[in-house]
């Protein structure tokens, strides 16, 4: 039997043959997947949805009890509902105020495996995506207003549709950006596409780290004529 962390303690635990769908719906619920890869709808509010597998007792201490699985395809439409996820999963938050959390929670330990080829997409006002040291190859689309990106792993595409929204896509990432009113950051080698408004049609600013006077940390946006201005 598997044991549940104090970080999750009380939680809904879910274990079967992969693949078999779950539908729950009662809000302010934890629900710790154990079944890797998992399929699973889940429409309460102000639910968390783990991921997890059961790892060994050293990996689940140095994982601060959560370890990622893989190959999970997961979705809530709850509102302020939050999704941990691991390697290649398909994730998607459609309320507003949701989350989705790719990787460790941890700092990465030197053994733990890197966390490829997840998707994960936001829809609702004020969503959050958040991929984690360890991330990388993996697509990042935020499609709700005031949302926000943040990519601390590296080789990732983020995608911003929403207005009023902000990213900060990791080292060698990529960043498209539908609005101006995005505000974005690069890091090393790091490239953004933003679109913005000329007055008769939409066009593209290309945004290189290192040049141009682009620094790698520093948060810029687009203003009116096209031009990138620091914050």
């Amino acid at each position: 039997m598997a044991t549940v962390s104090g970080l999750i303690e009380g939680a809904f635990l879910i274990g079967g043959t992969p693949y078999q769908g779950v539908a729950l719906a009662t809000p302010n619920q934890n629900v710790v997947c154990k079944s890797s890869p998992v399929n699973l709808v889940h429409s309460g509010e102000n639910a968390y949805i783990y991921d997890d597998i059961i790892g060994t007792s050293e990996e689940r201490e140095q994982a601060g009890g959560f370890y990622p699985g893989s190959g999970s395809m997961i979705s809530s439409t709850g509102f302020d509902s939050t999704i941990y996820a691991g390697n290649a999963s398909r994730t998607s938050a459609l309320n507003d105020n949701s989350a989705i959390d790719i990787g460790y929670m941890e700092e990465v330990h030197p053994d733990w495996d890197i966390i490829t080829d997840s998707h994960a997409y936001t829809a609702g006002y004020n969503a959050r995506i958040h991929a984690r040291e360890n991330v990388s190859d993996s697509t990042l689309v935020s499609a709700g207003v005031n949302s926000l990106v943040f990519d601390d792993g590296e080789n990732n595409v983020v995608v911003l549709l929403g207005e009023n929204s902000s990213a900060s896509p990791g080292e060698n990432s990529l960043l498209f950006s539908a609005h101006a009113s995005s505000l974005f950051s690069l890091e090393k080698n790091g490239a953004a596409a933003i679109a913005w408004f000329d007055g008769q049609r939409r066009r593209i600013t290309v945004v290189y780290e290192g040049e141009d006077d682009i620094l790698a940390g520093l948060t810029y946006y687009i203003d009116h004529n096209g031009q990138v201005v620091e914050v």
